[in-house]
């Protein structure tokens, strides 16, 4: 966020991102454990979100579109995309 002068959760470092990798938010993933930084940010830019809390005491996150309570739980979510993009 230092190079480019934004910082999330504004939401136009995350278009900055998928702009960058050529890549509209709306077909784009953002995975965080933030409730605020990560997922209200990439939510307001049109990401699909998913919330990893860092802590086994969390609270639900309202701008996930999915909790996971860890990162491996995650190749499933990956595998059933995939499968439904067709790639």
């Amino acid at each position: 966020s230092e190079a480019v002068g934004l910082r999330k959760p504004d939401k136009a470092i995350f278009e900055l991102a998928c702009h960058k990798m050529d890549v509209g938010a709306g077909s784009s993933v953002f995975i965080g454990d933030s409730p605020v930084a990560d997922m209200e940010g990439a939510k307001k830019a049109g990401m699909t979100t998913i919330y990893v809390p860092v802590d086994r005491q969390y609270t639900p996150c309202t701008h996930a579109d999915s909790t996971y309570k860890n990162l491996s739980d995650l190749s499933g979510y990956v595998d059933r995309e995939v499968k439904r993009i067709g790639r």
